[in-house]
């Protein structure tokens, strides 16, 4: 018996210690960023801006993207995967210019891991002001080992001023 004591202890605090390592592994850790985070451009100009990722330890599948814009000062044009995922689909692709959404999925079969352009979006300045561009708390992340993988992003502020035409005399 005392043989099995000692055999079972160091046993039971390698497996609790292994239990706790996958639970460490599993935490969110991707950042979803957008890239430039401010530009400053002028009506009627056209502009992309990336949703960039960082996927940290966690390996991503799919992500659901819903965005929010100022539809007074900007136009979203189109939306569209970035190099990230290798032939992803995209089951969801909507934008709304009355309402100022993107609303955008994608996924692949092959888990990524690591730092690239997740997504593509092409502005163009409709009036003169400034449009904070925000992730809605409804944007997921899905990995491998964790449903949520998502675990922060990082918003943009995109300045459309006048038309740079010459001045009225």
């Amino acid at each position: 018996g005392l043989v099995l004591l000692l055999v079972s202890i160091p046993l039971g605090v390698f497996l609790v210690s292994q239990r706790q390592e996958l639970r460490k592994r599993a935490a969110p850790a991707t950042v979803l960023s957008l890239s430039p985070s401010t530009t400053t451009k002028t009506v009627g100009e056209t502009f992309t801006v990336n949703i960039t990722i960082n996927t940290g330890e966690n390996r991503v599948v799919a992500a659901d993207i819903d965005l929010s814009f100022n539809p007074t000062v900007l136009e979203a044009l189109g939306v569209g995967a970035g190099s990230f995922f290798t032939s992803p689909q995209e089951p969801t692709k909507i934008i709304n210019n009355n309402t100022g959404k993107i609303n955008y999925s994608l996924f692949s079969l092959t888990p990524q891991q690591g730092s690239g352009t997740l997504v593509a979006i092409i502005f163009k300045g409709k009036g003169v002001g400034i449009s904070p561009v925000s992730f809605d708390r409804t944007t997921t992340v899905g990995g491998i080992g964790e449903t949520e993988a998502l675990s922060r992003t990082e918003p943009g502020s995109y300045t459309i001023g006048g038309t740079g035409g010459p001045s009225p005399t």
